[in-house]
């Protein structure tokens, strides 16, 4: 396994564990102005880790990031396997390098997801 992996998996998986801490130290009964709130895990942080607001926002950001990353980057793999079986247009099957990132799909995948995060916020109440 590359060592990039492992590490990724390792924060991951570190990320994740601090993000059941977060959500156990929320009070409960949360009113529903607290779950619509742009950071709600923010307290959970602050008193789990006795940490300000901000960096506590912080690090409410790096699950975010990490998701979004692991999302683009198996959709990428996914469509350039389709891509190879014949089911995707051919350009989808562009690789670069030698790891053969496939960096049109990850383009795509991006631009998608961001298009769908902007329709989702549109359409919120």
């Amino acid at each position: 396994l590359p060592r990039g992996m492992i590490l990724g998996t390792l924060i991951s998986f570190s990320i994740s564990f601090w993000l059941v801490i977060a959500a156990s130290c929320n009070a409960p009964g949360l009113t529903p102005e607290f779950a619509a709130q742009l950071f709600p895990l923010q307290h959970g942080y602050g008193r789990s880790l006795h940490m300000a607001r901000r960096l506590c926002a912080f690090i409410s950001l790096l699950p975010l990031l990490s998701s979004g990353i692991g999302f683009m980057w198996g959709c990428g793999y996914q469509v350039m396997a389709l891509a190879r079986s014949g089911l995707m247009p051919t350009l989808c099957t562009k690789t670069f390098g030698t790891n053969e990132t496939p960096y049109v799909n990850l383009c795509v995948s991006a631009l998608l997801q961001y298009v769908v995060c902007v329709w989702m916020w549109a359409m919120a109440p």
